[in-house]
């Protein structure tokens, strides 16, 4: 049995079956949902652009909190709130982070010679 791993954009592809790609729906139509998989990481994508919705739009915000609610396990989205609430603080201080990280590997660079 073949098992897919959906990509974000396919997953929210599906949020409004009245704009879903054709494609995607005649494949999502054939395909087994038992052989439908997602990732931490696109579940943490999707509780992102939550966040970002809810800060600028409140009430798409809470049409999109809804339907994550009713997409997401409980346990998977609590963990990727913690994530991305450290994400978007750390957010602030990115410049200085690829700073630091670019003159962490100038100095290893230099030192294995």
């Amino acid at each position: 049995m073949n098992v897919y791993l959906l990509d974000t954009h396919i997953i929210s592809e599906t949020r409004r079956p009245e704009r879903i790609n054709t494609n995607v729906e005649k494949w999502l139509s054939k395909t087994d949902s038992g052989a439908l998989y997602t990732s931490a990481i696109s579940t943490m994508e999707l509780e992102r652009g939550v966040l970002r919705m809810e800060r600028k739009d409140d009430k798409q915000g809470r049409i999109l909190r809804a339907w994550l609610r009713s997409t997401v396990k409980p346990i998977e989205k609590a963990a990727c709130r913690h994530w991305n609430v450290t994400g978007i603080s750390l957010a602030r201080y990115k410049k200085s982070l690829r700073t630091v990280v670019t003159r962490v590997r100038h100095l290893l660079c230099r030192y294995r010679g």
